[in-house]
């Protein structure tokens, strides 16, 4: 996925599909400096998702992201 693809995604629950395979339940927020967030439900902590890989392993890209699946909203 890239940057531009997933800044575009509005903000809410998604099925993330992972580049490596596997996949994850999540909620897709955003920081008050606009940096787009995730809060996969199987990690310990949620991570601010960056333009590129972090060298030092910190954080997770769009790059490392395949796909976004929005989970419809139940109450709707």
């Amino acid at each position: 996925m890239t940057p531009e693809e997933g800044k575009a995604l509005p903000l809410g629950l998604y099925k993330i599909f992972w580049a490596t395979g596997g996949s994850s339940l999540a909620s897709l927020g955003m920081t008050m400096s606009g940096d787009r967030w995730i809060a996969p439900t199987n990690w310990g902590a949620g991570a601010v998702v960056r333009d590129k890989k972090d060298p030092e392993g910190r954080g997770i890209s769009w790059e490392q992201i395949e796909k976004f699946e929005a989970i419809p909203d139940p109450a709707r």
